[in-house]
């Protein structure tokens, strides 16, 4: 996770409201030290039915892949 330097979270019908609790969940895997850049968007629904919320991450490194 501290490789992470980007995430897109997409969020269903989103709603400026309910973004706090979204928030937390992300801080509680992303230390503040190593915390990605975020870009929040709302969509009307995502690949599979009754699924809200998606996160897409990018990450680098300069280790060897195992």
């Amino acid at each position: 996770m501290a490789d992470m330097v980007k995430i897109n979270t997409y969020v269903v019908h989103h709603d400026p409201a309910n973004l706090q609790p979204i928030i937390d969940v992300i801080e509680e895997f992303f230390p503040e030290a190593h915390r990605p850049t975020n870009t929040f968007l709302g969509v009307e629904r995502l690949a599979v039915d009754g699924v809200l919320i998606e996160i897409e991450g990018i990450a680098v490194t300069d280790k060897p892949l195992p």
